[in-house]
C-alpha cells in the first residue's frame, strides 16, 4: 500500500465514513475522565470493559456508552496484525449489519475545539470472508463549532458491513491547524525523517497522539537523501518548543541531501481535484562551530517561501498555501550557507468538505424530547437527526401526540400512522407552516372540530394562491382582447 493510503481510508468493505457535527445524542453520551489523559476520548470497539494499555499509556474505554447499536466481534486470529503502538485495539471490533448508518456520539468536556479524530479497523473478521486482508486507519483534525461529535459508519449498500476497531479523539491546540481556511483536514502522511524503528512516534512523547511514521524511498523523495541524528538532543527542551509540540524524539533525526547535491526534494501526487497542505518542521540538532552558518530556502509548487536560518533549540515551522492535486517541495541551500539544508519531519493533509448542514437546536431539543415521550429506539435515528425524513409509522408509539412536535417549525413530512395513538389531534400541528401529517391507522385518535380548523389553515394558502392566479389570468385575457379591439389593422390591397 502506498503513502497516500496508509492514512487514508481504504473502503475494500464499502464502508462509507462520515463526521457530522451537531448538538445531539441518540446513545448515551459518556465522558472520558481527564483526569489521566485530558483531552482524549480513547475507545476500543467491541471490548467489554475498560482498561488501561501500559504501553501507550492511554485508558481506553469499552463503546458500549458511546454508541446504541452494533454486535461485539473478535478479529480472527490470522489477521490480527502485530503493531505494538497499537496494543489491543485491532483485536476486537463492533460490526453494524442492521440500519443504514450507525453512529458513536463523542461528547468531549472541551466543547467546540480542534480535535484529531482517527478511526482503525481490519477487513477481516470472524463471520465475514474478504479476498484480501486489508488493515486501515483513518484520521482527520476536524475543528467542532458545538459540544457533540457524531462519527458514524455509513452502510453504503454494496454488499459489505460496517465495522471499527478502534474510534479516538484527542484535544489538539496548534498553530499549525488552527486559524487556516479550512475546517476539516483529513492526514495523508505524518512523516518523522530519518527515524528508522518500525514503530510510530506517539503518545506520550507526543502530547496530541499524532502518529510519526517512519519513511522510505517510496514515500516520494530521492534514495540518496542522507540522515542525521542526536540521540544525546536534551529532553528538557520540550517545555521551550512551540504550542506546535512535535515531539523531541521526532527532532532528534533529519534528513539531508545525498552526495553531490544541495538540495533536498519531494513530491507527492494526489487526484488533481483536491486541495493539499504541507506542515515542514525544522530544528538544528548538530553542533554549529564558529564560522559554520546553516541557511536555506524553501520553495513549495513553486512558490518561494523565503531563506530561514535556524537558531539551536528553536524550532521552525513551514505551513504552505493550498497546493492544488500537487505537493511538491525543496529545501535548497543558499549560496552563503557553509552548512547543507536539513529537515525534521513534515505533514501532508487533504482538505475535505465536512460542511453538511446541521440541525437547528431548537429542533434537536424537540427530537430528543420525543425520542423520551415514546421511548423511541430506533438504529436510524442516530447522528444528526433531521438528515433522514422522520417516519415514525409502526412504531408502537402510545398516548396522545407529544407537545414537542411544535417546535419541529421546520418539518416537512411526519408520519405517525399505524400506532396506538390517543386522545384528539392538537391544534399547533395546524399552525406549522410546512408541516404535512399522515395519521391513517390510529383508531383511537379523534380527528375532532378543533383539527378540521387546522386543516384548513394547512390548505388556506393554496387555495388562496390559485384564486389569485386564476384571477391574473382572466384579467389578462380580457385586457388583450380589449386592446385587440380598438387597434385598427390596415385593409389588405388585392394584388391583380
Amino acid at each position: 500500500m502506498n503513502a497516500a493510503k496508509t492514512l487514508a481510508l481504504v473502503t475494500e468493505i464499502w464502508i462509507y465514513f462520515v463526521l457530522l457535527s451537531a448538538s445531539f445524542g441518540s446513545s448515551t453520551i459518556a465522558k472520558m475522565s481527564n483526569k489521566e489523559n485530558p483531552g482524549f476520548i480513547s475507545i476500543d470497539c467491541g471490548v467489554d470493559a475498560d482498561y488501561f494499555d501500559e504501553d501507550a499509556g492511554i485508558y481506553f474505554k469499552s463503546d458500549s456508552e458511546f454508541v446504541s447499536s452494533g454486535k461485539n466481534q473478535i478479529t480472527q486470529t490470522g489477521y490480527v496484525y502485530n503493531i505494538p503502538y497499537f496494543g489491543k485495539q485491532l483485536q476486537n471490533l463492533r460490526s453494524f449489519e442492521e440500519g443504514t448508518r450507525n453512529c458513536y456520539t463523542l461528547k468531549p468536556e472541551q466543547g467546540g475545539q480542534n480535535y484529531l479524530i482517527r478511526a482503525s479497523s481490519f477487513n477481516f473478521w470472524e463471520k465475514v470472508d474478504f479476498t484480501i486482508g486489508t488493515w486501515w486507519l483513518y484520521e482527520i483534525l476536524h475543528f467542532s463549532s458545538s459540544d457533540t461529535i457524531d462519527v458514524c459508519l455509513i452502510n453504503t449498500g454494496n454488499g459489505g458491513v460496517p465495522f471499527i476497531s478502534a474510534l479516538e479523539l484527542r484535544l489538539v491546540n496548534s498553530s499549525s491547524y488552527i486559524g487556516q481556511s479550512y475546517s476539516t483536514l483529513e492526514t495523508i502522511w505524518r512523516s518523522d525523517v530519518g527515524y528508522k524503528n518500525t514503530n510510530a512516534i506517539r503518545y506520550k512523547d507526543d502530547p496530541y497522539d499524532r502518529l510519526w511514521l517512519p519513511m522510505d524511498a517510496t514515500h516520494g523523495y530521492d534514495n540518496d537523501w542522507g540522515f542525521v541524528n542526536s540521540p544525546m538532543l536534551d529532553i528538557g527542551m520540550q517545555e521551550n518548543i512551540d504550542n506546535n509540540k512535535v515531539p523531541v524524539e521526532v527532532f532528534r533525526t533529519a534528513a539531508l541531501p545525498g552526495a553531490n547535491q544541495s538540495s533536498l526534494s519531494y513530491n507527492y501526487k494526489d487526484e488533481p481535484w483536491y486541495d493539499l497542505y504541507v506542515n515542514l518542521y525544522f530544528l538544528e540538532i548538530e553542533k554549529i562551530l564558529p564560522g559554520q552558518r546553516r541557511k536555506f530556502k524553501v520553495t513549495i509548487n513553486g512558490d518561494d517561501y523565503g531563506a530561514f536560518t535556524l537558531e539551536n533549540s528553536k524550532p521552525l515551522t513551514i505551513r504552505s498555501n493550498k497546493c492544488r492535486g500537487v505537493v511538491n517541495f525543496s529545501i535548497n541551500r543558499t549560496k552563503d550557507s557553509t552548512l547543507p539544508p536539513i529537515l525534521n519531519a513534515f505533514e501532508i493533509f487533504r482538505e475535505r468538505n465536512l460542511s453538511n448542514p446541521t440541525t437547528n437546536q431548537t429542533d434537536v431539543d424537540a427530537i430528543m424530547a420525543i425520542k423520551q415521550v415514546y421511548k423511541i429506539n430506533k438504529i436510524d435515528w442516530q447522528g444528526d437527526p433531521c438528515l433522514p425524513p422522520m417516519n415514525l409509522s409502526s412504531s408502537s408509539l402510545r398516548g396522545e401526540i407529544a407537545s414537542a412536535f411544535s417546535n419541529l417549525r421546520a418539518m416537512q413530512n411526519l408520519d405517525l400512522s399505524f400506532n396506538e395513538l390517543t386522545g384528539t389531534v392538537p391544534e399547533f400541528l395546524g399552525q406549522l407552516p410546512n408541516l404535512n401529517v399522515l395519521f391513517d391507522g390510529n383508531p383511537k385518535l379523534s380527528l375532532t372540530a378543533p383539527f378540521e380548523k387546522t386543516k384548513k389553515h394547512l390548505i388556506l394558502p393554496i387555495v388562496v394562491s390559485i384564486v389569485a392566479i386564476l384571477v391574473f389570468l382572466v384579467l389578462s385575457i380580457m385586457i388583450i382582447i380589449w386592446i385587440m379591439k380598438r387597434t385598427e389593422f390596415p385593409k389588405a390591397e388585392r394584388v391583380h
